[in-house]
């Protein structure tokens, strides 16, 4: 009776702690007793248990993470085109600070990414004003939530909180909905469930390495005994030599046999030799599941310098893309009211995709050559401020190019019209020589970005006493990014071999700059100005 009343209180227990358990989501421990979380390796594997194998921990961790990470923003759509960001509105504080007075933004997003990596999706309560502003967002665990439909088809979603008895209802609008892949565009399927059987041969290589290298990382071996063993004899034998040569501790200890007692090794054959190794094709298959490149579960062997930043951006836009445009896209249904249909959510990912310091500059200047990109706008994707008094806003236009609504005035075949010769009797001013001014403020900008740099560190240099030695390594790297930066400048300026000549200014700057230092005297205030003056000069009478 004691031991029925007994079973009793543990089973209401047990239904009490998992009271979220329904059909459509049954407790782990329910699953687990029934065999339902089995895998074909032998070995239960449900969203608890498979956070054991790293890879599968890493996979999930890393897009976590990554998403949580982003600015997610809210902007404003502007006409004919373009946007603003909007941090005024409420759903800015919601996304980008806080959802709510216990956690931040990172935290929660966090949190509902790994529930949708886990069980499929995740969820969260909409706290609403009157106004049907949303107030708050509080995280509900998958396992506690059931979506259906009502008596009018409408989608519901019923919730069975730990804290109360009953469970409660809440409609479409009132919980934030993330989820995967799915059957029914409704609910997503469980990565765990349609992986069980991935997963659990990883566990069950992990637990066989684990075994292997709790014997010492030593293959079994058989104790030989002369005679018949009593069972008492047999189970203290067997006891005392576990404890004594059981497990890596007890590696290559001595043993001392008694009664004839001999010991002989077995050896390892090569299918387990194997199975150890098995484990590299275990990781690349749980990153398949998660479309995760294998060098970001620092899992390096195909991985080179040549191709791992082109996996990291494909990382992007492959991995981590398309939960953010779930995101966003639920976001916007959820978050504004319907007269705010100019309003969106959108994660910053610039950061992300931003390759080397070569390529982003090249890209720089071609922007800015071309004319779809200012200093500005330049400085904006550098993570620095513009240029005082909208010295940085300035778009240029390549003097060999016109306007796509003026080339038609030429017609298919004519040739562009030419000014009429001169008149030799009438009188004719010189014509006046191109006005290249309007470049001194663009060139002394540059000048002032690659003094800033090198004030800042040649100064430590000098305090340090070892300028010299810094300057030998600093300035080969610093001249190339002087020539890249003034090359923009000069092939605006029309200037013909702009690298070239670009090149040579950077080296002339070099070599001032070593001057001042060999002098023990560090530039005044001026030099930028005079600087950029002097090249503009040598520039505008092609002195190069």
């Amino acid at each position: 009776m004691k031991l029925r009343s007994y079973l009793g209180g543990v089973l209401r227990a047990l239904v009490s702690a998992e009271a979220r358990s329904t059909l459509r989501s049954p407790a782990t421990w329910l699953v687990d007793a029934l065999g339902g979380g089995k895998s074909d390796a032998g070995v239960n594997v449900n969203e608890t248990t498979a956070l054991e194998l790293s890879v599968y921990f890493a996979c999930v961790r890393n897009i976590a993470e990554d998403v949580a990470k982003l600015p997610f923003k809210v902007y404003r759509s502007l006409k004919p085109r373009g946007k603003e960001p909007n941090p005024q509105h409420p759903a800015w504080r919601l996304l980008h600070d806080a959802p709510n007075d216990e956690m931040t933004a990172y935290t929660f997003r966090e949190t509902i990414t790994h529930h949708c990596l886990g069980w499929g999706n995740g969820y969260a309560e909409i706290v609403r004003l009157g106004s049907g502003r949303p107030s708050a967002l509080f995280p509900l665990h998958p396992t506690s939530v059931t979506p259906g439909r009502d008596s009018q088809n409408a989608i519901i979603y019923e919730v069975r909180d730990e804290a109360r008895q009953e469970p409660r209802t809440l409609r479409a609008e009132q919980v934030l909905h993330i989820h995967g892949l799915g059957f029914d565009g409704l609910v997503g399927y469980s990565p765990i469930e349609v992986a069980k059987n991935s997963v659990g041969v990883a566990l069950a290589q992990q637990k066989y390495r684990g075994k292997f290298f709790g014997n010492g990382g030593r293959p079994g071996g058989v104790l030989e005994v002369p005679g018949v063993l009593k069972d008492e004899a047999h189970k203290r034998l067997k006891e005392s030599w576990a404890d004594k040569h059981g497990g890596a501790d007890n590696a290559h200890r001595p043993a001392i046999l008694e009664q004839g007692v001999t010991w002989k090794e077995s050896s390892i054959n090569p299918e387990d030799a194997q199975m150890i190794e098995s484990g590299q094709f275990s990781v690349e298959e749980i990153c398949r599941w998660f479309r995760m490149p294998p060098h970001k579960v620092q899992h390096l062997i195909r991985a080179t310098f040549s191709n791992i930043e082109h996996q990291s951006i494909e990382y992007v836009t492959d991995t981590l893309m398309p939960w953010l445009v779930r995101w966003e896209q639920e976001v916007r249904r959820k978050m504004f009211l319907p007269g705010e249909s100019d309003l969106y959510a959108e994660h910053v990912v610039d950061g992300l995709l931003r390759g080397d310091t070569a390529s982003r500059y090249q890209s720089h200047s071609i922007g800015r050559q071309w004319g779809w990109l200012s200093v500005d706008d330049i400085r904006e994707k550098e993570n620095m401020n513009p240029l005082p008094d909208g010295q940085g806003e300035v778009y240029l236009i390549p003097q060999n190019m016109i306007p796509a609504d003026k080339a038609g005035e030429l017609g298919p075949s004519k040739p562009a019209p030419t000014a009429p010769p001169p008149d030799p009797d009438e009188d004719t001013e010189p014509a006046e020589e191109d006005d290249r001014s309007a470049f001194l403020p663009l060139l002394e900008g540059v000048y002032a970005r690659l003094l800033h740099v090198e004030h800042d560190k040649a100064s430590r240099a000098m305090k340090r006493g070892d300028a010299t030695e810094w300057a030998g390594g600093f300035y080969p790297d610093h001249q190339r990014h002087a020539a890249t930066m003034l090359a923009e400048v000069v092939a605006a300026m029309g200037v013909g071999h702009p690298q070239t000549v670009a090149s040579a200014l950077a080296m002339q700057h070099t070599a001032d700059s070593l001057t001042a230092i060999q002098s023990g005297e560090l530039w005044p205030d001026d030099r930028a100005h005079r600087s950029a003056a002097e090249t503009l000069a040598q520039l505008t009478t092609g002195a190069n």
